[in-house]
C-alpha cells in the first residue's frame, strides 16, 4: 500500500471538515462521481469516530487517525480512533431517516470494507475501486497496519449485519 495521508486529528467536529478538505486536495484522477463518494464516506466515518470512538470525559487529547492510500486500482482509507468497538447496526429501507447511516453508505458505496483491532483501538476501513490513472502514484509514504476483517465486496452477500459499524 502506498500511503499518500497519514493525519492525526484531534477527535473533534472540527476535525471531520479538515478530513473532508483532504479529500478535496487529494488529486488522483477519479471520476467527480467517485470523488463524491470518496468525500461522503470519509465525513461519515470520521463522524463516527469523534461520536462513538472517544467515550466523552474518558479520553482527554483523543485523536482520530485517518490513512488515505492507493495500490492495485483500490483506494483505501483507515479511519483510527481509541474506542473499544462496537455492536452492528443494521438498516434498511424500513429505518428511520434520522443519523445513523454512515455505515449503511459505507456498505453500498465501497468495493470492501470491514473493522478491527489497531495498535491504538479501533480501525474501520474501506476501499474503492479506482480508474488506472489513479494507481500508485509517486508520493507514496508508509506502510499498512494491522491485520483487519475483511469483508466481501459490496451487494455480494445478502445480509451483512455482522460487519455493520456503529453509526452516527
Amino acid at each position: 500500500m502506498h500511503w499518500l495521508r497519514d493525519i492525526r486529528l484531534p477527535a473533534s467536529e472540527q476535525s471531520v471538515r479538515i478530513g473532508r478538505q483532504v479529500v478535496e486536495r487529494l488529486s488522483l484522477g477519479l471520476p467527480a462521481e467517485l470523488h463524491e463518494d470518496l468525500r461522503l464516506l470519509v465525513s461519515e466515518m470520521m463522524t463516527n469516530a469523534v461520536r462513538h470512538g472517544t467515550p466523552t470525559g474518558e479520553c482527554p487529547g483523543a485523536t482520530i487517525r485517518i490513512r488515505i492510500g492507493v495500490e492495485h486500482q483500490l483506494l483505501r482509507v483507515e479511519v483510527h480512533d481509541q474506542g473499544s468497538g462496537f455492536e452492528p447496526l443494521k438498516r434498511g429501507p424500513a429505518s428511520d431517516l434520522g443519523s445513523g447511516w454512515g455505515v449503511h453508505f459505507v456498505n453500498e458505496l465501497a468495493a470492501h470494507w470491514g473493522t478491527g483491532r489497531g495498535p491504538d483501538g479501533w480501525v474501520v476501513w474501506f476501499e474503492l475501486s479506482v480508474p488506472h490513472a489513479a494507481d500508485e502514484p509517486e508520493e507514496a509514504t508508509g506502510r499498512p497496519v494491522g491485520k483487519f476483517t475483511r469483508s466481501a465486496p459490496r451487494r455480494a452477500v445478502p445480509d451483512r449485519s455482522s460487519q455493520l459499524a456503529r453509526t452516527g
